[in-house]
């Protein structure tokens, strides 16, 4: 068993199938795999509040109310990986071990969002270091474990068209604000500023 990776005894595996993307299918995998001897790609999101908390709520209430249109849907189309998520016994018995399209297509926006916001965290902030998208790409797959299968290249390259003007000014002023606490920090250390005039200085932030 992989250090780090949680172990599941074969009689308390209990799982929903859930039809995702194959890139959140990936960061599922990289946060919340766990290792058990019936299913290899297990996920548990138990203990992720945000998560575990719709989930329960959507297995508890299902809902059918976008069922037709799902089922036509290119967006329902593109979840072409699926991926059994790890409930309790209690879960399955009271509940069942199905979600509906509609509830199925709530939590898949919720984990696309957050993979979403992964993406263009981590592009802005290369981008203004390296300049060039396609280099940020390549350094995007390395450092969160994506590729060009999981994650097409081309995919990626159309949502920062959408998305890098408000992504841009909301890390631009982040990085500004980060960079100018690390100068002033640098300062004061080696005694060029002293520290009645860093706390001025930090009133008159840029």
């Amino acid at each position: 068993m992989k250090a780090g990776v949680k172990e599941v005894k074969k009689r308390d595996t209990y799982v929903v199938w859930v039809n995702v993307a194959p890139y959140v299918r990936q960061y599922l995998l990289l946060n919340f795999h766990v290792s058990d001897s019936q299913y290899s790609d297990l996920v548990d999101i138990r203990h992720d509040a945000q998560l575990n908390s719709l989930f329960t709520a959507k297995l508890a209430k299902p809902s059918y109310r976008r069922e037709r249109e799902l089922s036509a849907s290119s967006a329902n189309s593109r979840r072409s990986k699926r991926i059994p998520f790890l409930i309790s016994r209690e879960q399955f018995t009271r509940f069942g071990w199905a979600l509906t399209l509609t509830d199925e297509a709530t939590l898949n926006k919720v984990l696309e969002i957050r993979c979403k916001t992964i993406l263009m965290t981590s592009l802005t902030s290369l981008y203004y270091v390296y300049g060039n998208l396609a280099q940020c790409i390549e350094l995007f797959y390395r450092r969160f474990h994506f590729d060009d299968e999981t994650w097409p290249t081309d995919t990626i390259r159309k949502i920062w068209l959408r998305k890098h003007n408000g992504v841009k000014k909301s890390i631009k002023n982040d990085l500004s604000a980060r960079i100018d606490e690390i100068v002033l920090a640098n300062l004061s250390k080696n005694g060029t500023i002293s520290q009645k005039g860093l706390k001025v200085y930090e009133n008159s932030r840029i």
